[in-house]
């Protein structure tokens, strides 16, 4: 029999995999064969995991990028660029994080508030036909358009052809790399995007001297002048006042207004050759016979608040680039790659995780994805777990917007779905993993931009349902969009509880970060005001049970007689397990900051005459209040799923019943009830893979998981954009939706770990669900409930060893198999070990 034990560890040097340990207080163990003990009271050396045996952070390709969805993204949170590779024409297209259509306007609908009760009625009538009609009248406009600043092009002087041709991302220290040879001459580039200096910065060097000679410019789709200055290319221009969503179809979908002209751009990019010689070259520059050369861009916008006209902006963007290189001072490529990667590294290194023998590194990672149907790699996995890491980096940072659809990458004027932040699930996905892979810095842009949202969520509730509290519906833009954004089905509108969806990040920020005061002074009073508006947005039915009416599943639809596609109803399960989330954790939000009793009272008494989730006639947990639901239905939401991942409501502890509901309507929409539904046949589109692994994951069941990760893994080419081609990944590993999404990238990271540790039912549960694939790793620095650090090492499917470091909780239960540890007080780390 196995059993496994808790420890100090002398040495870990052996396996190079764990910090400095010694002793916790032990209290008995509960269950199971395992036998704890208490520490002795030494110490050891600790050392992460080296770079050297973590296997390759390279995505690697032996040719240029065909389209943007081939270029390899470089970004600081402000400043996004896709780099092509081209040798002789090179393209590195260019976002800043605020450039968008539009600017403030009104969007709440003061009609709504007296429609509300006729559409209530209609469904309390069971009149659902009339109800879906009547909530056409309660929505209002489309969000505006993340908009494109444009491309830096370089036109090299080669006279030759190119060989040894090598093109690069290190997410390991956030460098795109071109390597390439003409004529005996080898030429290197370096690419990446800086925070401390705010800068895009590029090095070309060649083998030789004198051997660097380019043409140089700036253009952009939108209103713009590119010119040169001293030793500089400029370009500045204006985003339209607004831009007609994609789907749109009109003569003119682009517009500017003199009368509320958009937001303002200025960029510049500084040029640095050594050697040779530049001068102004059309409206661009050019450089001959250089022996290497920098280039440092940067870029700001006049955006100055979303509830500030473009027009009354105090922001002057020129000046704000021109501070940016003021502090830069005289161009050192080498120091400001330093801080560069010192920057990045603190962020990317708390994480190290190795999965399988490194074998397939040495191939291209498009060739890697088009393998993987046959070696089911776990060398990509793992690199694509830590690319989710750098992505996330790369586009969210304290002081920055949060990641959009996109993240800060965008080509297009009107991209899909605005490029906007929708909070049916892939906003909130972007940041699942925050909280586990220990990047609480990154969430901070989630929180301030949820914060910002206040006030205009005050508004809408106010005018558009005669509501206390703060909402934020579905989607939202620069200008903060609280109201229902679209005049289409009111499946992709009627949301209301979005801004309650996104409170789960705040009380997650205090959970595995344990910041008391930035929980009392921040995340507890935009939760308390969430939980007023669904105070007031809660009525009773019939039954005596708490309701939302209109209740929407999002996205999804369902049918009555005569098979209409209808959506409006009372008391959806995603609804009554975004309310309960809510109020459960601004309960214990206050009891950790011994404050509100008397609202929390409040709101346990509400909780506990919620409408009730129910089983249906599958034995599915059912999406509607009635049992609707349908096995060939393949719907990519299930968003009445949240309870099971990422809430905690769906547990075999606490809700076995419903767990197993929930398993059951997995299957029927992952197919294995149905095979193919008419119209509704997209369960594998990009992000909704990506979501099911960590809801396999949470039911233990592995070998689903498996079947998600081959699914995800599928080769997209490049050209793969329409929606009606499902899933898979690009050559540069960007998940395509399709098109591209980046929820799907980093939401994967999160259900990656969902796979090897587990927190989230009142004990820290090792190895829930490990694939047979992975018979053999290691992870290091995954983030617990309660702060707890956790490192794990398994072998031939079982584990080997874990450590868990200190949190700001100090109690904690431990459950491997039917093993379970509970230490009541740990205040240095402990070492679990499996006895054979």
């Amino acid at each position: 029999m196995e059993k496994t034990s808790a420890h100090v560890v002398p040495s870990m040097v052996r396996r190079n995999f764990c910090q400095l340990m010694t002793a916790a207080t032990a209290a008995p163990f509960m269950g199971g064969a395992l036998s704890a003990h208490a520490a002795a009271g030494h110490s050891a050396a600790f050392l992460k995991m080296d770079r050297s045996e973590e296997p390759s952070l390279l995505l690697r390709y032996d040719r240029s990028a065909a389209n943007w969805n081939e270029a390899l993204p470089i970004g600081n949170g402000r400043i996004g660029g896709m780099v092509w590779g081209n040798v002789s024409e090179e393209i590195i297209d260019l976002n800043e994080e605020t450039l968008w259509s539009g600017h403030p306007r009104e969007t709440d609908n003061p009609n709504a508030k007296q429609h509300l009760p006729q559409i209530r009625k209609a469904v309390f009538d069971k009149n659902y036909e009339r109800a879906n009609d009547l909530a056409y009248k309660i929505q209002g406009t489309y969000n505006e358009n993340y908009q494109p600043l444009g491309q830096l092009h370089l036109s090299m002087s080669h006279a030759g052809e190119s060989t040894n041709y090598a093109r690069a991302l290190d997410i390991g220290n956030a460098v795109s790399t071109v390597d390439y040879e003409v004529d005996g001459v080898k030429y290197h580039r370096d690419y990446f995007v800086s925070a401390p200096d705010n800068s895009m910065c590029i090095r070309l060097t060649a083998s030789e001297p004198g051997k660097i000679s380019c043409r140089l410019k700036m253009d952009s789709p939108l209103k713009h002048v590119s010119f040169s200055r001293g030793n500089s290319c400029i370009m500045q221009g204006q985003a339209p006042s607004h831009a007609d969503r994609a789907s749109i179809k009109a003569d003119q979908v682009i517009f500017y207004d003199p009368k509320e002209e958009g937001l303002s751009f200025y960029s510049q990019l500084q040029v640095v050759p050594e050697g040779g010689r530049f001068w102004k070259y059309e409206n661009g520059m050019r450089v001959e016979h250089a022996d290497s050369l920098v280039l440092v861009f940067s870029a700001a916008t006049n955006f100055d608040g979303f509830d500030v006209f473009p027009r009354k902006s105090r922001i002057d963007p020129c000046k704000v680039v021109k501070e940016t290189f003021r502090k830069i001072g005289p161009v050192d490529f080498k120091e400001l790659q330093k801080r560069h990667i010192a920057d990045y590294r603190t962020l990317f290194d708390r994480v190290g995780i190795q999965l399988g023998k490194g074998a397939s590194i040495s191939k291209t990672t498009d060739q890697r994805i088009k393998d993987y149907a046959r070696d089911e790699d776990p060398d990509l996995v793992a690199l694509t777990f830590q690319y989710g890491r750098y992505m996330l980096i790369s586009s969210s940072r304290p002081g920055t917007l949060p990641a959009n659809l996109q993240g800060i990458w965008n080509p297009l004027m009107r991209p899909p779905w605005m490029s906007n932040w929708t909070n049916d699930l892939n906003t909130q996905m972007n940041y699942w993993l925050s909280w586990t892979t220990n990047l609480p810095e990154c969430e901070k842009a989630l929180i301030d931009w949820v914060d910002n949202l206040r006030p205009n969520g005050r508004k809408t509730a106010r005018t558009n349902y005669g509501a206390k509290g703060w909402l934020c519906h579905n989607t939202t833009d620069l200008w903060m969009q609280t109201a229902p954004a679209g005049i289409e089905r009111p499946r992709w509108c009627i949301l209301p509880l979005g801004g309650v969806w996104l409170c789960q990040h705040l009380w997650m920020h205090y959970v595995f970060h344990g910041d008391r005061e930035f929980l009392e002074k921040r995340s507890y009073p935009i939760m308390r005001e969430a939980a007023e508006f669904c105070l007031d947005w809660l009525i009773k039915d019939s039954d005596g049970y708490y309701v939302t009416c209109p209740s929407v599943s999002p996205e999804n639809w369902f049918a009555t007689a005569g098979d209409k596609q209808l959506s409006i109803s009372k008391a959806s399960t995603y609804d009554m397990q975004l309310i309960r989330d809510l109020f459960t954790n601004c309960i214990q939000a206050a009891k950790v900051l011994n404050t509100d009793k008397e609202f929390s009272a409040k709101l346990q008494e509400r909780m506990d005459h919620l409408y009730p989730q129910k089983i249906g006639q599958y034995g599915q947990l059912q999406e509607w209040s009635e049992d609707w639901d349908k096995p060939e239905d393949q719907h990519r939401h299930i968003s009445h799923l949240f309870g099971l991942f990422p809430g905690d409501q769906l547990t075999p502890n606490k809700n076995p019943e419903g767990w197993k509901g929930a398993r059951q309507s997995l299957l029927m929409r992952s197919g294995e009830m149905a095979k193919g539904g008419k119209g509704k046949n997209d369960a594998d589109t990009g992000w909704s893979i990506n979501w099911k692994i960590g809801w396999w994951a949470r039911l233990h069941d592995a070998e689903q998981a498996q079947n998600m990760l081959r699914k995800i893994f599928r080769f997209a080419p490049s050209g793969n954009t329409l929606s009606s081609q499902k899933g898979g990944r690009y050559a540069n590993l960007l998940n395509a939706g399709p098109p591209f999404q980046i929820d799907g990238v980093l939401g994967f990271t999160a259900g990656v770990v969902e796979l090897l540790l587990q927190s989230h039912d009142g004990f820290i549960h090792l190895l829930p669900a490990l694939p047979k694939n992975w018979p053999d790793g290691r992870v290091t620095g995954l983030k617990a409930r309660g702060g707890f650090i956790v490192d794990i090492e398994w072998k031939d499917g079982k584990l080997l060893e874990a450590v868990i470091h200190p949190g700001h909780e100090k109690e904690v239960r431990v459950h491997y198999q039917d093993d379970v540890h509970v230490f009541a007080k740990i205040e240095k780390p402990v070492r679990i070990t499996r006895h054979d």
